[in-house]
């Protein structure tokens, strides 16, 4: 792999919160996450190397990634609900 390519078992293979923002990674069928992770540039791997642990991998790296993000806004003291509690 070249240097800004990653593959099906790189930790760079993430999908975006900021691509698909109003989306639930728990309601996308694997058939989808595959294509959106084979066209994500960079993507280097081959696509008949996926397989259903390798896809839900993605799926919950994603969900982490949202919900730290929630985690990140709560503890901001910016937060409305920092607000709520002053």
């Amino acid at each position: 792999m070249h240097a800004g390519t990653f593959d099906w078992m790189s930790r760079k293979n993430r999908i975006s919160c900021d691509k698909f923002p109003d989306t639930d990674p728990l309601s996308v069928r694997f058939t989808d996450l595959h294509k959106w992770v084979t066209e994500l540039a960079g993507f280097s791997g081959d696509p008949k190397l996926s397989n259903e642990g390798k896809l839900e991998a993605i799926q919950m790296a994603w969900l982490e990634d949202i919900m730290i993000g929630k985690l990140k806004d709560l503890a901001s003291p910016d937060s409305s609900a920092a607000a709520d509690s002053g």
